[in-house]
C-alpha cells in the first residue's frame, strides 16, 4: 500500500492529526526530572503508525515515526512492552543509546543520540517471523 494509496483511501486519517488516537506502549523513565521515552501507536488505514518520544531531561528531545502493517488488525494490545538497552555509548562529546522494544508484531529499535550542537533519533521496525506471530495470536 502507498501513501498516495493510503490518502485516498482514508483522506481524513492524514490531514486530521486530532483524529489519531494515540494509545501508549510503553514508557521507560530515568529518574525524577530525567529524561523518559514513550512508545504509541494509533491506527491509521490498514495498519498502525508507532510513535517513539524521548524526552529529554537537560539534554534536547526528539522523536520518530514506523508504520507496522496489519490489515486484519491482529495486533492487540500486551500488557507490557519488554525493552532493553542493546547499545549505549557515552563520552564528552557524543552520546548515543539503542533500545530495543520487543512487541507481537516484531521488535522496534528506537535510537537517540546527540553532539553538544545537534540531537538526533530514529526508529526502525523489524517484523517476527510469521511463526512466532501465530504463536502469539493462536
Amino acid at each position: 500500500m502507498t501513501a498516495n494509496t493510503l490518502s485516498n483511501e482514508h483522506p481524513e486519517d492524514l490531514t486530521d492529526p486530532k483524529r489519531l488516537k494515540w494509545e501508549q506502549l510503553a514508557r521507560v523513565n530515568h529518574g525524577v526530572l530525567s529524561p523518559f521515552e514513550k512508545l504509541s501507536r494509533s491506527r491509521l488505514g490498514d495498519g498502525w503508525i508507532i510513535k517513539y518520544e524521548f524526552y529529554g531531561g537537560s539534554v534536547k528531545s526528539g522523536s520518530a515515526l514506523a508504520y507496522v502493517d496489519d490489515p486484519e488488525n491482529k495486533w492487540q494490545k500486551e500488557a507490557k512492552l519488554n525493552s532493553r538497552i542493546i547499545n549505549l555509548q557515552r563520552n564528552p562529546n557524543q552520546y548515543l543509546a539503542i533500545r530495543c522494544f520487543d512487541a507481537l508484531p516484531g521488535k522496534f529499535l528506537a535510537m537517540v543520540g546527540g553532539t553538544k550542537q545537534r540531537f538526533w533519533s530514529q526508529l526502525l521496525f523489524i517484523p517476527g517471523s510469521k511463526e512466532r506471530q501465530h504463536e502469539l495470536t493462536g
